[in-house]
């Protein structure tokens, strides 16, 4: 870290590509072929799968602790974080020097703290998804009960609680899910439909003296 700092504060003098793949061989005008990971030639035409990215690589290495699911979602390499494989980290490594003219080493600092942000963000995910399966399989086999309502607001609460280890469509899945059970298992109570406010309100309290 402390490394990456100085050199990312400091604000290191950028190199110029000619200079980082210099070769005195007359056939390739000066410059040797930059390879990738798996032996392929490196382009400029594939510089631009660097444009438009949404992620701040240099503020997310330089974060401490865990990074956040949401996170994931930010973009780079015309994908989000989420979907970056290890090949992927490998060819940015390459890539961005290649590309930028940026120093090789402190390019290798930062997806290599990057990488392992990405993947401990997705272990992460992952029990949350495990979560939301085993909750999903867990309220599919209740019958329309008291008891079955209140778990379906006990999981709305804790899904709340759990945002951020999970992605916004991750949320915004389970949110549906738990609002078309919830209808179910009212429905089975119930002839009439009720009129909800909001996705978990139950509806119109019906005072003790007026109930039949």
């Amino acid at each position: 870290m402390l490394v990456l700092s100085a050199f990312l504060f400091l604000g290191v003098a950028e190199t110029a590509r000619g200079q980082q793949t210099g070769s005195d061989n007359p056939d390739e005008g000066g410059l040797e072929k930059v390879l990738g990971p798996d032996g392929e030639e490196i382009t400029d035409a594939e510089c631009t799968r660097l444009d438009g990215a949404t992620a701040p690589i240099q503020r997310l290495a330089r974060l401490s602790g865990a990074m956040s699911v949401r996170n994931l979602e930010f973009t780079y390499f015309g994908k989000p974080l989420y979907a970056l494989t290890e090949k992927d980290f490998a060819l940015l490594r390459i890539l961005k020097p290649f590309c930028e003219g940026t120093p090789s080493e402190i390019d290798k600092v930062i997806f290599d703290r990057l990488e392992t942000l990405v993947n401990e963000a997705r272990d992460t995910r992952d029990r949350a998804i495990g979560w939301i399966n085993e909750s999903t399989a867990k309220l599919d086999k209740m019958d329309p009960s008291p008891e079955a309502i209140r778990e379906v607001h006990n999981l709305w609460t804790e899904m709340e609680n759990r945002r951020l280890e999970m992605l916004t469509a991750d949320q915004l899945y389970f949110a549906d899910y738990l609002t078309e059970r919830r209808n179910e298992l009212y429905e089975g109570k119930q002839a009439k439909p009720r009129v909800l406010i909001s996705p978990f309100d139950p509806g119109p309290v019906i005072p003790p003296e007026q109930k039949e």
